[in-house]
C-alpha cells in the first residue's frame, strides 16, 4: 500500500528518509535508536492505513467476523481485534474505532489488501462498503513527558489505554506502553498542521521506534510470514484485551473457545533480547539448546534495542522456558535472553 502522495510530499519536506511507504528515519539510525528509550519522539504511522466500513450493517457484519465485542465499542474508545481463519488461526490484527456512524479498521499495510479481500468475500448482501480511506493518516507520539507536551496542544490527553478524545476532525488515542504512548489519526490537511506543532516539542524519528515500543509493551504484530500460524491466545491477545469469550460466533471461535475453557494452551508469546548484528525476521525459528536443538517457537517481531542487540517477541512452547537457553537458529552463538513482559502470562478470568 503506497503512502498518500500529499502526505509523502509533506513528510519528505520535514526531512524523512523513505523506503517505499516506510519512514526509515530523520537522522542517524543509531542515534534514533537511543532516543527511543528516553526521549519524547514523533513518528509517522502511515504504514498502518485504515479501512472505512460504512453502511447500516457495518457493525453487525464486523461483529460477526472479529474476536472482540464490537457492539460494546463507543466513540470514546479504540478496540484491539483479531481476524481468524475457520481453524482459529490469526490472519490479521487490527485496531478499530468509530468515526461517526462508520468504523475505521487500522491494519498493517502488509496485510491490508488480503484482509480487505477476505472480509469482502463474506459480505455477500450485507449493507456496507469497505474501502481504504487514503485521506486519513496516523502519527505516533511517545515519551516520558508526552502527556504534558500533548496537553499544551490538545488540552488534557486521554489517560486510559485505548481511550479516544476528539479534536475537530482528529482523534487522539492512548496506546499501551511502558512509557506514555499515543496515536493521532485524522485527515491529511489537519495532520500536517499538528505534525508541525508537535515537531516543536518532540524529536522526529523513524517508524521503527514505534515498532520497538510495541514490542516493549508486549503487543503482538502480524506479518505475511506469520499469518495463519497462531491462535489468538498464543499471541497473548486474551491478556491484552483483544479477545472476548462471551460475544458469540466468529470464524474460528469454536477452536479459540475450546482452547480457553479446556486449558490446553501450550504456547505463549514472550519478550527477549538477542545480542547480534543481524535483525531477526518474523517467522524465524527458535530452538531449545537442551532439547536436541528442536524448534520450539518462532519470532513474531524484532527491532533494534537501545540497550544493544535486538528486542523481540516470540511465540514459544512454555514447557521449554525452564529447560535452558533458547537459540535463534540452530547455532550456539545466538542465545536469546528472556525479558519481562509488562503483564502476567497467567490465564485471565473467564
Amino acid at each position: 500500500m503506497s503512502m498518500p502522495e500529499a502526505w509523502r510530499n509533506f513528510i519528505q519536506n520535514q526531512g524523512a528518509n523513505l523506503l517505499d511507504a516506510y519512514v526509515l528515519g530523520f537522522q542517524d539510525p543509531a542515534h534514533e535508536c537511543a532516543l527511543g528509550a528516553t526521549n519524547d519522539i514523533l513518528m509517522d504511522l502511515s504504514h498502518y492505513p485504515l479501512l472505512r466500513a460504512k453502511g447500516d450493517e457495518a457493525q453487525s457484519f464486523l461483529h460477526g467476523q472479529l474476536t472482540n465485542d464490537l457492539q460494546a465499542l463507543d466513540a470514546h474508545h479504540m478496540q484491539l481485534q483479531a481476524y481468524c481463519s475457520p481453524k482459529g488461526r490469526v490472519i490479521s490484527i487490527m485496531h478499530v474505532l468509530r468515526d461517526g456512524d462508520d468504523f475505521l479498521l487500522q491494519i498493517s499495510d502488509a496485510l491490508l489488501k488480503s484482509t480487505q479481500q477476505r472480509l469482502q468475500m463474506y459480505m455477500l448482501r450485507a449493507q456496507l462498503t469497505l474501502n481504504h480511506d487514503s485521506d486519513i493518516v496516523a502519527v505516533g507520539i511517545a515519551g516520558p513527558s508526552a502527556k504534558t507536551k500533548l496537553q499544551a496542544v490538545f488540552g488534557l490527553p486521554p489517560g486510559e489505554v485505548y481511550q479516544v478524545t476528539q479534536h475537530d476532525t482528529v482523534k487522539l488515542i492512548r496506546m499501551p506502553g511502558t512509557v506514555p504512548r499515543f496515536q493521532l489519526i485524522g485527515p491529511i490537511e489537519k495532520m500536517t498542521e499538528y505534525w508541525l506543532k508537535l515537531a516543536a516539542h518532540f524529536t522526529s524519528v523513524g517508524s521503527h521506534r514505534w515498532a520497538w515500543l510495541t514490542i516493549a509493551a508486549g503487543q503482538p504484530s502480524l506479518y505475511p510470514a506469520t499469518q495463519d500460524q497462531f491462535i489468538p491466545q498464543m499471541l497473548n491477545l486474551d491478556l491484552v484485551g483483544g479477545l472476548n469469550f462471551k460475544k458469540g460466533c466468529y470464524p474460528g471461535q469454536e477452536i479459540v473457545a475450546r482452547t480457553h475453557y479446556l486449558g490446553k494452551l501450550k504456547q505463549r508469546m514472550v519478550r527477549a533480547n538477542l545480542k547480534s548484528d543481524n535483525l531477526p525476521l518474523p517467522g524465524e525459528r527458535l530452538f531449545a539448546a537442551n532439547n536436541n536443538n528442536q524448534s520450539v517457537g518462532q519470532v513474531v517481531d524484532a527491532q533494534a534495542s537501545p540497550q544493544g542487540g535486538f528486542d523481540l517477541l516470540a511465540v514459544v512452547r512454555t514447557a521449554t522456558l525452564a529447560d535452558g537457553p533458547l537459540l535463534l537458529g540452530a547455532g550456539d552463538n545466538n542465545a536469546v535472553s528472556l525479558l519481562d513482559l509488562p503483564y502476567s502470562l497467567d490465564k485471565p478470568a473467564s
